[in-house]
């Protein structure tokens, strides 16, 4: 969800987790007006939510944690986890302007290799990086890839090349 110039994550609590309180959301500043971290720090951030949600109703169901005490948890869970990403970022070491360079004309030089690739049919650079995504999201990418998919991952990697910084 976008708020002005930044980004928020807005999910939904369980009934159990809002006191059955229907529509109760948690909320949280992604910290971010570019739309690529943003989706980034959603879903990452979903990913430790949906992890710790189930522990938290369970919890509720035997009445050992209350509704407000476990979305306290979980909102400092998101709030931690996302601390945690952005400490991760600003580790990145700068990259001096011969570095930079080299490192704009490699994803130029990927980007012509894909659309070459793409132009030939070729699949072969694409394929793992798909089979890599889906194992990230426990995803199970058919054999054989479809030609759709293919050219769709090829497109967004290109673009992704595009908007990356150096």
């Amino acid at each position: 969800m976008r708020r002005g110039r930044i980004f928020y994550f807005r999910k939904r609590l369980p009934k159990k987790l809002s006191n059955q309180v229907p529509n109760q959301f948690l909320y949280l500043s992604l910290r971010t007006d570019l739309p690529l971290d943003a989706v980034k720090r959603a879903a990452a951030l979903l990913t430790v939510l949906e992890q710790m949600e189930k522990t938290h109703v369970d919890a509720l169901t035997k009445n050992s944690l209350n509704p407000e005490t476990a979305q306290a948890a979980l909102t400092e869970m998101l709030l931690s986890a996302l601390e945690g990403m952005l400490q991760e970022q600003n580790q990145g070491t700068a990259l001096s302007a011969g570095e930079d360079d080299q490192k704009i004309e490699a994803l130029q030089e990927e980007n012509r290799r894909l659309r070459h690739a793409a132009r030939n049919r070729q699949w072969t650079d694409i394929e793992p990086l798909l089979r890599a995504a889906g194992d990230r999201v426990s995803l199970n990418v058919p054999t054989p890839i479809s030609n759709d998919l293919v050219k769709r991952a090829t497109a967004l990697q290109r673009r992704l090349n595009i908007s990356l910084p150096p």
